[in-house]
């Protein structure tokens, strides 16, 4: 077997990760060595216990490779090992880098102008705005947006990117056959058709688990050469991300909110720890020496499409702050079904889009 080959099935070996897999490599001296040993010569890896060890002695790690190359393919997934040139170097300023990275889509060729960002799930109105707008205004200046799939913060920030243009990278914490939430597949793949990519350092099979999202926040955080923490509160998955940040070495930004908001407060913390305090894109280019950046057309609202009968009498009652389907009913005097099939194409049309509360609000 190959080195790459070893990489593939030692990560699909559940409990092996990068410290585990460097003590195998120091005592066998390749990742090609490691397959076809005793119980008892596996125990003289440093941290490789008595169930590691029968795990090692009894995978075929041949058959484990081969099921997980074809599993990868079926679902037009590459997988990218540490021992691959393709393997990005950034990730591994941490301290336990990936062993193999799932990825479906491209990989970006450099990481210079990188930025992750993450922020609440249950994500403000105020906070949506500021991560959509520095979102879409980073990306427009060809900065690449790393989140990682989830509801609220990284959702808005995934779509800002790809409405700017731009190129943005979902990291997920399961196997890229189990993208969660399930609600966001088609996000996904936008994001692979828009040139980005969707990645993961689990087995295409891996299921969804609380262990899965700490080890995705920490490569969000490796793949960035900065990481903005749009809204968070003290324990958080964001606080988390930064926390990984901060140990690599990236520049942290923050952006303050109202202070009787808990969902902020961690935004603070960090801000008083000395991330750097963030307003708007420009904030961020600065920290990245970016001295020219472009204003992003943003603001410039495009032509409104041509709305048939009953799109246009919903669009003008959203317009005046009736955002809820069944608010909708009552002052238009449609439909429910009627209602639900003009929200829906004045969607498509992105005339409208619901927020995570279920709202709705004007576009254009």
């Amino acid at each position: 077997m190959t080195d790459r080959e070893c990489c593939i099935a030692c990560n699909c070996i559940s409990g092996i990760g990068y410290s585990t897999f460097s003590a195998l490599v120091k005592v066998f001296g390749s990742p090609a060595n490691i397959p076809g040993h005793s119980k008892q010569e596996y125990l003289a890896a440093r941290g490789v216990g008595e169930k590691m060890a029968s795990a090692l002695e009894n995978t075929d790690f041949e058959l484990a490779c081969a099921k997980e190359l074809n599993r990868a393919a079926a679902s037009d997934v590459k997988i990218v090992t540490i021992c691959d040139v393709e393997y990005p170097q950034i990730l591994k300023d941490l301290s336990s880098p990936p062993i193999a990275l799932y990825v479906a889509g491209k990989l970006p060729q450099n990481y210079d102008f990188s930025l992750g960002i993450v922020g609440s799930r249950n994500i403000t109105k105020y906070a949506q705005e500021q991560t959509s707008k520095i979102a879409f205004d980073a990306a427009y200046n060809k900065f690449t947006i790393i989140s990682g799939m989830a509801e609220g913060a990284d959702c808005c920030a995934h779509r800002a990117a790809l409405d700017a243009g731009g190129i943005t990278i979902g990291v997920i914490g399961a196997g890229l056959e189990n993208i969660y939430p399930a609600v966001h597949r088609n996000l996904a793949k936008e994001i692979i058709a828009s040139g980005g990519a969707l990645i993961s350092e689990l087995p295409m099979q891996f299921p969804v688990t609380a262990t899965g999202f700490p080890r995705r926040n920490r490569i969000i955080a490796g793949l960035s050469r900065g990481v903005l923490v749009t809204e968070a509160g003290l324990k958080s998955g964001s606080m988390i991300t930064a926390d990984y940040a901060k140990k690599s070495n990236r520049m942290l930004f923050a952006i303050p909110g109202r202070t009787d908001n808990a969902n902020v407060s961690g935004c603070h913390k960090l801000i008083k720890e000395g991330a750097f305090l963030t307003e708007n894109f420009r904030d961020i280019a600065e920290k990245y020496n970016l001295a020219n950046v472009a204003d992003s057309p943003a603001t410039v609202k495009p032509p409104l499409p041509e709305m048939k009968p009953n799109e246009k009498t919903v669009y003008d009652a959203i317009k005046k702050g009736i955002n809820t389907p069944d608010k909708l009913v009552i002052a238009t005097k449609l439909h429910i079904s009627s209602i639900n099939v003009s929200l829906m194409m004045l969607e498509l049309q992105k005339v409208i889009t619901r927020d995570p509360d279920s709202t709705y609000r004007i576009l254009i």
